[in-house]
């Protein structure tokens, strides 16, 4: 667990290579969207916070969901599955349009 920006900073240089990141909004210097203007960040990223007001934020960078709290653990499995399912090499995307 990560609990502050400069924390997050450290941590995101030295591990790039993670498959998945849930990763909070608020933290306790600031949001998570401070983190993406000083760190290269590559890796898919679920965010989990009690507002709904930066989910648009969030897709504009690596979000791959954004889930409210409280999270059910059965809710947290299903959108981890969804994501190992997207890292099969099989795995067709089919996009409307």
């Amino acid at each position: 667990m990560i609990p502050s920006l400069s924390e997050g900073i450290k941590w995101m240089d030295q591990h790039n290579t993670v498959d998945l990141m849930l990763m909070d909004i608020q933290l306790s210097d600031g949001n998570c969207f401070e983190l993406f203007k000083q760190a290269n960040v590559k890796t898919p990223i679920i965010f989990t916070t009690a507002y709904d007001n930066f989910a648009l934020q969030a897709f504009k960078v690596n979000s791959i969901d954004y889930l409210m709290k409280p999270i059910e653990l059965r809710e947290l499995k299903m959108h981890s599955t969804n994501m190992n399912s997207l890292n099969q090499p099989n795995t067709t995307l089919i996009l409307p349009g």
